[in-house]
């Protein structure tokens, strides 16, 4: 998934993503696929809850980079941001 891409690639790899925002980031994934099994009104609900993880992650990653004593790089929030915008933006 593009998702472990982030985490594990360049831009994040020596920093130490905190479990907040690992679990939203893991959990979305497991979400759409239960929804490509279930009937269309919970599916709808199931991919709501998904793009709203990864928002809400996408937002985490940029506050934890900002501050006196940032937890993440600047670059990690960007990219981990980024690309939770692009998997919520397909659904």
């Amino acid at each position: 998934c593009s998702v472990d891409a982030v985490l594990q690639g360049p831009a994040c790899g020596s920093d130490a993503i905190s479990a907040a925002i690992r679990r939203k980031l893991d959990r979305a994934p497991e979400l759409l696929a239960q929804a490509d099994t279930s009937p269309p009104g919970k599916a709808r609900v199931l991919r709501k809850k998904a793009k709203r993880l990864l928002a809400r992650a996408g937002r985490s990653a940029l506050r934890a980079s900002r501050g006196p004593k940032p937890k993440l790089s600047a670059g990690c929030a960007a990219s981990i941001k980024e690309t939770a915008d692009d998997l919520a933006g397909g659904l």
